[in-house]
């Protein structure tokens, strides 16, 4: 996908927006994030964890800096909900460049010749720490001199066995919790 994003066919468009099949998102929130006009922005989500005492384990680093902005500066952020703007992106692919990261997509479709592919969403040891996808980009960023943000006030669902959503009141809850009430109480959640 990234590759195809920085191609010369797609040069109309202006931000490459990853989007998880198991993330629940509002429409308006899209555009949020592409109207912070960040290089790369994201908004975090429970992991599908259920932790005791029902804080939420998040999937994303340690915030660096509060923008105050409803944003804040991240260690690293998951590409669950992630926005990459073009010009950074095609940055991306010109460090990918000079530095060797690339590798040739032997795509088995007749007629179909390889594929230079840029691999940039690696996985590997960052600090004796095996870095996913998600966060060895985001390391990459922040070496090329880029800011990680993440949008903090945009509450997205994460689904799973249960949705897990953070409350009011910072925990995380399941839509098992939730069926649990309202069959030990009828009347909760009732309209």
């Amino acid at each position: 996908m990234f590759t195809s994003f920085v191609s010369d066919k797609m040069k109309d468009y202006s931000h490459l927006f990853f989007l998880d099949a198991d993330i629940g998102i509002q429409p308006e929130d899209i555009v949020k994030l592409i109207e912070h006009d960040k290089p790369l922005i994201g908004a975090v989500f429970p992991k599908k964890v259920k932790p005791a005492g029902g804080e939420p384990v998040w999937n994303a680093g340690s915030v660096i800096e509060d923008c105050e902005d409803g944003t804040a500066k991240m260690g690293h952020i998951g590409a669950g909900c992630m926005c990459i703007r073009r010009d950074l992106a095609l940055e991306i692919a010109k460090y990918a460049e000079d530095n060797k990261m690339m590798y040739v997509n032997n795509i088995e479709i007749p007629n179909e010749k390889p594929i230079d592919t840029y691999d940039v969403f690696r996985v590997g040891l960052i600090n004796n720490i095996y870095a996913y996808e998600d966060y060895y980009f985001c390391h990459l960023v922040r070496n090329m001199g880029y800011d990680v943000y993440a949008d903090y006030t945009i509450n997205l669902k994460h689904v799973g066995s249960y949705v897990y959503e953070v409350d009011d009141e910072g925990k995380i809850r399941s839509d098992a919790e939730l069926r649990n009430l309202q069959w030990r109480y009828p009347s909760f959640g009732a309209k």
